[in-house]
């Protein structure tokens, strides 16, 4: 086996002197795990504890904190460590654990090549060639995760210090960058997505892992009403009409996935009057015929309606996919959203191609 991680070239790993541990792809068939933290408790000298549903502390050598400021982690080479404050979101490594090839890591200092922040270790996860992985956009995941991290390193240069003695970073801004993130996100799947389009329209499934992403992104910036839920603790539903167009895709992609603590699910209804209660409903472009009475049954029931259908927003849809210069947009109808009491944050609507229904001015 060869590893590229001790010194940025392939060397066999019985030859190389630092102490280093590769969890491989068969390692991660067997062992169950659902996520990249998980994977990582297999790794000698590392520690991985879960803060919560969607945070997680790991690092090495016996220096966990919930901010690891000490330890690298990249894929295929490329820093997902945020310096804004001190660690990796590692909610946000979504990709299939079935499209990494291996993940390496090294215990102990790796700074004379990585840098200072590998103090404790480096963990580099490589992926799989996009020939041999499933999907058409997981190659352009990194490219998605370094403009995120670009938008990091900006919002912390403005910012003035962020950290309280002996608290880290406060709560509140670890969701602000954490919002940060997802708008940089959204809009380097904008501009990527667009690459991947063409090709899309000729794989259906490669069109619906797009669409999939995008939907996932779109609830970050959707605030609902409290009759919204049941509880606190009450899932966000996405829910799909007629014949599910992403043939699990968008199961698969949310899968695990939490947003502003609540656990994400999928329903699947063959009929409109089928729909149980949910907060994000998506209708696919055969269910153009039976549109305008979906929405009229919906009235003004606080659920984010999204389509692909050719003038869906004219119709009384909230968000609509649409094509055009080979690449992906959506549309939004704000005045239909505002009608249904939910609030679509500002950073959501100058993404978007079209905003209709706004105040006069906008």
């Amino acid at each position: 086996m060869e590893v590229t991680s001790v010194s940025r070239k392939d060397q066999r790993l019985s030859r190389v002197a630092p102490a280093i541990f590769v969890i491989t792809q068969e390692d991660i068939r067997r062992s169950g795990a659902t996520n990249i933290p998980d994977l990582l408790r297999m790794v000698p000298g590392a520690d991985a504890a879960q803060i919560n549903a969607n945070a997680w502390a790991i690092t090495a050598r016996g220096f966990n904190a919930g901010f690891g400021n000490e330890l690298l982690v990249m894929v295929d080479g490329q820093a997902v460590y945020t310096p804004t404050f001190g660690g990796v979101f590692w909610d946000v490594l979504g990709f299939p654990l079935e499209d990494i090839e291996r993940i390496e890591a090294i215990r102990g200092p790796g700074g004379s090549v990585w840098g200072a922040n590998a103090v404790n270790g480096v963990i580099n996860i490589i992926t799989k060639k996009a020939s041999e992985t499933k999907g058409a956009i997981r190659e352009d995941y990194v490219a998605i995760l370094n403009a995120g991290q670009k938008a990091l390193n900006l919002t912390s240069k403005m910012r003035r210090p962020l950290r309280n003695p002996g608290h880290g970073i406060r709560g509140e801004k670890v969701c602000h960058l954490a919002s940060k993130f997802a708008i940089a996100a959204l809009g380097s799947l904008l501009v990527i997505a667009g690459g991947r389009w063409v090709s899309a329209q000729s794989n259906p499934s490669g069109e619906y892992q797009v669409k999939a992403a995008f939907l996932f992104h779109f609830a970050q910036f959707v605030d609902w009403p409290p009759e919204a839920f049941k509880d606190a603790a009450s899932p966000l539903t996405y829910c799909t009409v007629g014949e599910d167009p992403f043939h699990g895709a968008l199961d698969a992609s949310l899968n695990g996935k939490t947003i502003d603590g609540r656990p994400v699910r999928v329903l699947h209804f063959k009929l409109p009057q089928e729909v149980q209660p949910c907060q994000i409903l998506f209708l696919g472009a055969p269910e153009k015929k039976s549109l305008s009475a979906t929405l009229v049954n919906l009235g003004a029931s606080p659920v984010l309606t999204v389509g692909e259908s050719q003038d869906f927003i004219e119709q009384g849809g909230m968000i609509g996919f649409l094509w055009e210069d080979n690449k992906v947009h959506f549309e939004i109808n704000l005045e239909a959203a505002e009608r249904a009491k939910l609030k679509i944050s500002a950073r959501l609507l100058t993404l978007a191609k079209k905003v209709i229904g706004g105040p006069k001015g906008t």
